[in-house]
């Protein structure tokens, strides 16, 4: 989590974009992962 998505979405829900730019979309995968 080095770019903190937690924190740059405090809705926690990710866009699609951000996860394809994020150099790690896995981990922002998990965050929604069990939706």
């Amino acid at each position: 989590m080095t770019l903190g998505a937690p924190s740059t979405f405090p809705g926690d829900r990710p866009t699609v974009g951000h996860l394809l730019a994020s150099p790690e979309p896995t981990i922002s995968f998990e965050f929604f992962a069990p939706k």
